[in-house]
């Protein structure tokens, strides 16, 4: 004979169901690390102590959750296949809200956002820190093993585009020569191609 079971508290039961359901979905879609045509976010922080064990760049892609080309960018160039394992092979990725309300280790100090309000122009330090205070969204950053900022842009990338300034800094160009200098002759190359 089957016994029927009665639940004491369907709204606990329930509470406990949405938030396993949530974790699970949330770990699926920021676990791209088992995917190689993903790009693998990290946290800054996971990020700097990644280098100090396997040296490498760090690249950073700030954005917001209101930016619309930074949707875009996503969309188009980040989720582009050869991208993608270049930027896993070459860099530490980090994904960073530029009004989020992480707190981040950066060059040994403790950045908050100390008066983060929903909705647009609440800043994170390290932010405008990188960006110098130039605030435009997306931001593409890169820091070199130890941290140290090493380049920045602010705009829309189309792969092709992109895909030359993660060559230049990968090869450490940038510590010889200009991104014009370096990049003069690239259509006749393709760094992706080459590499993989």
């Amino acid at each position: 004979m089957m016994r029927k079971i009665r639940l004491r508290n369907p709204v606990l039961f329930f509470s406990v169901f949405l938030v396993f359901f949530a974790g699970t979905a949330s770990f699926s879609q920021t676990n791209s690390k088992t995917d190689p045509s993903k790009v693998h976010w990290y946290t800054l922080n996971q990020a700097i102590e990644l280098a100090r064990i396997a040296p490498r760049p760090i690249f950073l892609d700030i954005y917001t959750p209101w930016c619309g080309w930074c949707k875009v960018m996503d969309k188009r160039t980040f989720a582009k296949k050869s991208i993608a394992q270049f930027m896993n092979t070459h860099f530490y990725c980090v994904k960073f809200d530029a009004e989020g309300r992480d707190t981040v280790l950066y060059n040994g100090q403790q950045l908050i956002n100390a008066a983060p309000v929903d909705g647009r122009n609440s800043t994170h330090p390290l932010a405008f820190s990188l960006l110098d205070g130039h605030l435009a969204y997306p931001s593409l950053v890169f820091l070199d093993e130890q941290g140290k900022r090493i380049y920045a842009l602010q705009s829309f990338m189309k792969p092709s585009d992109f895909e030359k300034y993660m060559d230049f800094i990968e090869q450490g160009a940038y510590k010889k020569e200009s991104y014009d200098d370096f990049y003069s002759g690239f259509p006749e190359k393709s760094p992706l191609k080459e590499k993989h």
